[in-house]
């Protein structure tokens, strides 16, 4: 009652960290045996002498599945898709910031030319909870048409204030893409969104239809790699964690079975 929960739960979260990106409906089959497995307990419970003791096993794996399925769906959305993503889509060099951003639709990163600049007098943050930052990529040639923006979240003040990632930075010139996960729990799209129409009407800029956010950092391979350590960092302690709570759980459950009344 502790070994095979906590095992359920781990390779799950293991399935979703890994494989789900690539490969989710083998992740969503494995799953499905899984819960076959916890029902199959419950089945077989008040057939045999140690019924309870079934019964309980199928709940802590019923407890297990669930849980491995929200947190591992989570740390896919919020690290590791972004991660494979990062390794997927295209790096793009010499970018001008007056090239229209839809040519550039499948960037993972991008390297801007070396007049380019993070016009953090437009900046402007969009409080919804947290603080959403944005701040146009310009270059010299530009005035008022802003195709991209960098992006970042409780790093800037109300207005013409943006202190996200390296934006101080004289020698940063890379954008790593802030990808839209399609979670409607972490995605922050439409919240830059709005800072951006804020922005538009504040500074008397306009921007592109489907602009593109980037996080502006001097070394993108180093965020890159902050998403893969966040993600197998978020996998270890969940699985850590939850060791300790089927231990305490198994034993709790075992000491009921033992005596009941």
């Amino acid at each position: 009652m502790v070994m095979l929960p906590w095992m359920m739960f781990s390779v799950i979260m293991v399935l979703f960290t890994f494989c789900y990106h690539h490969f989710s409906i083998i992740v969503w089959l494995l799953v499905i045996i899984c819960a076959m497995m916890a029902v199959m307990f419950f089945v077989i419970s008040p057939r045999n002498k140690k019924g309870p003791m079934y019964m309980y096993l199928g709940f802590l794996c019923t407890l297990a599945i669930m849980l491995g399925i929200i947190l591992g769906l989570y740390n896919h959305y919020e690290f590791m898709m972004t991660y494979w993503s990062y390794n997927e889509y295209r790096v793009y060099t010499d970018v001008l910031p007056s090239e229209p951003a839809a040519a550039h639709a499948d960037a993972g990163t991008m390297v801007f030319t070396e007049d380019s600049r993070v016009d953090t007098t437009k900046a402007l943050g969009y409080k919804a909870g947290k603080v959403f930052c944005v701040a146009p990529i310009l270059d010299d040639t530009q005035s008022t048409r802003v195709e991209y923006w960098a992006a970042g979240i409780d790093c800037c003040s109300q207005r013409a204030d943006f202190n996200c990632d390296d934006a101080w930075n004289p020698k940063a010139k890379s954008g790593v893409v802030v990808i839209d996960n399609g979670s409607p729990v972490t995605s922050n799209f439409d919240m830059y969104m709005k800072a951006v129409h804020q922005a538009e009407a504040a500074y008397g800029v306009v921007a592109a239809k489907k602009p593109i956010f980037v996080r502006w950092v001097a070394d993108p391979v180093k965020v890159e790699t902050e998403y893969w350590t966040w993600g197998i960092g978020f996998l270890v302690c969940c699985s850590a964690i939850y060791l300790l709570v089927s231990i305490v759980l198994g034993a709790l459950l075992h000491m009921a079975q033992k005596n009941p009344q």
